[in-house]
């Protein structure tokens, strides 16, 4: 039955994935493929742009979601371009109950950076982490995809160095403290500190899986208590990295974290 239902949804997501893929290359008036293609890069970089801007006015939570409000229609994400508004039309399967543009939305919305330094850094991740997801949303390393794709977003956004590097190791390693409470896993307390080495990267990413993890309804169905299991993972981490340097004012310093 599953398989059935695979089935249907994947023929869904190629007739929508078609209507959209026409929408982009559709033809300015007097114009060629090549000048539509490139305006659409246009409008997609001046997007960024926007955003990065927004960001830079360090906005509170309240105030960056109501530029991101759904139902105001000049808001930052009704004015995304075609390309990222394709998202809209990619079903998800199983535990998610919205498509992946969806998705992406409501983690934004859920976001809450009043403990972390690097707000504008988890901001941006939320709204890159399921891109990869674009032509396949059963891809497995969607994450590792969406880090790909996000580095030049981060650069039209006017991001540094330091902050594109944490962007990118959070939206790669996004679904981590997620997998690590699965009773299957074999992932432990040591490998969240290779992955977070300092005090902020852990608290940005268990901020962020907070915001992911608390928007799929269904995982929350059947795990009613996975939020729990989360940040009780990330105290563990906590007070082993604290407990593992000579001064506690090391754990906020950033290192080079490869992706």
């Amino acid at each position: 039955m599953l398989n059935v239902y695979k089935f249907v949804i994947s023929i869904d997501f190629i007739i929508m994935s078609h209507e959209a893929n026409k929408q982009i290359l559709t033809l300015r008036p007097g114009g060629s493929l090549r000048e539509s293609l490139f305006s659409e890069e246009q409008k997609l970089q001046q997007w960024f742009k926007n955003l990065g801007n927004l960001l830079k006015t360090h906005p509170s939570d309240d105030e960056f979601k109501r530029e991101l409000n759904i139902d105001d229609p000049k808001s930052m994400w009704n004015t995304r371009p075609l390309f990222l508004k394709k998202l809209d039309l990619v079903p998800q399967f199983w535990l998610h109950t919205e498509n992946v543009g969806l998705h992406i939305y409501h983690v934004a919305m859920n976001l809450n950076t009043e403990k972390i330094i690097n707000k504008s850094v988890v901001r941006a991740a939320t709204l890159l982490h399921d891109n990869g997801k674009r032509n396949d949303p059963t891809n497995h390393n969607h994450p590792l995809d969406s880090a790909q794709e996000a580095e030049k977003y981060l650069k039209w956004m006017d991001f540094n160095k330091k902050e594109i590097e944490l962007c990118l190791h959070l939206i790669a390693n996004h679904d981590f403290l997620g997998k690590i409470v699965n009773l299957q896993a074999k992932e432990t307390i040591d490998d969240v500190i290779k992955i977070c080495p300092t005090l902020e990267i852990l608290n940005c990413l268990l901020v962020f899986t907070i915001a992911d993890i608390g928007s799929i309804e269904g995982l929350i169905k059947i795990r009613p208590n996975i939020l729990n299991d989360i940040i009780s993972v990330y105290v563990k981490a906590k007070s082993k990295l604290l407990s593992s340097l000579p001064h506690p004012t090391d754990a906020i310093v950033w290192h080079k974290m490869p992706i």
